[in-house]
């Protein structure tokens, strides 16, 4: 998919990324510039530490060959190539055999060693990186790359161009709690199962709007908030955390109505800080 989606975009010839091992030759996957409808459209690629696999690629590809920004935080760095092998009982196991790396040598995947990849993100945090462009360089396991006369890193996931801190002003020890127990996608799985008819009929944005605001899916989840994980917002976190938290619930919400995965972005995007700043530019 990162292949079919990146092919929309480069030309013909271009690098995509290309996959090797120890035990592996090298091979290259290149744009065929037969089906690309969006070579002159301007672009913007949004990232976060959030962001694996195919969607480094992607970005990966877009980045090296100076086709345009990436915006964000750097993602996660997931780049491992795996082949299945059965088992004649009908189990099986799929097994290492290459890396993926960008266009310009860059691994995709971030290291295992020191238990690195158990805790990378929270040593993200630690480290300041979340919220600080410039602390970045102070992981030594990344590695230095020149592209269209700019910097770009690897050596565990890929790094953007204009950096997007995370927000922490909004983070109360309510959020950050419901985060750590992920109540906000229980409940909205748990609203689904309770009111599976009214949502699943709804397929336009508006009349979803006015059934989340409605349908009191705010007072719901502040309810199973309390009752599931015993989570109570202290004085005024709520009024702080609930513009950005909100939405947030209403897009795991509205996810589950006929317009899906539209829905989810369409209801988050308000609280997106990586697409305004790609809107800006």
């Amino acid at each position: 998919q990162a292949c079919l989606l990146s092919n929309e975009f480069l030309s013909k010839g271009d690098l995509i990324v290309y996959m090797e091992g120890l035990h592996r030759k090298r091979e290259d996957q290149t744009a065929d510039g037969g089906t690309g409808r969006l070579h002159d459209v301007e672009l913007r690629v949004l990232i976060d530490e959030g962001s694996a696999s195919s969607s480094e690629i992607f970005a990966g590809a877009i980045q090296d060959n100076d086709r345009g920004l990436i915006i964000g935080r750097r993602s996660f760095g997931k780049g491992l190539v795996q082949e299945p092998v059965n088992f004649t009982d009908g189990s099986g196991i799929r097994l290492t055999v290459a890396r993926f790396h960008t266009p310009s040598g860059r691994c995709i995947q971030k290291p295992y060693n020191d238990d690195k990849y158990a805790y990378d993100i929270y040593d993200r945090y630690m480290r300041g990186e979340m919220t600080n462009a410039d602390s970045i360089k102070v992981d030594k396991s990344l590695e230095y790359k020149t592209v269209g006369g700019r910097t770009v890193y690897g050596g565990g996931g890929i790094v953007p161009d204009i950096f997007v801190p995370v927000d922490t002003t909004r983070a109360t020890s309510f959020y950050l709690h419901c985060n750590k127990k992920a109540t906000a996608m229980r409940f909205a799985s748990a609203w689904f199962d309770t009111h599976r008819k009214a949502i699943s009929e709804i397929d336009d944005f508006a009349q979803l709007s006015r059934y989340l605001e409605a349908s009191g899916v705010e007072s719901a989840f502040l309810s199973f908030a309390r009752s599931k994980d015993g989570l109570v917002p202290g004085k005024g976190e709520w009024e702080e955390t609930r513009p950005y938290m909100l939405p947030q619930i209403f897009a795991l919400t509205g996810r589950y109505s006929k317009l899906g995965e539209e829905a989810f972005y369409h209801l988050y995007m308000d609280v997106d800080e990586c697409l305004k700043v790609a809107i800006e530019r």
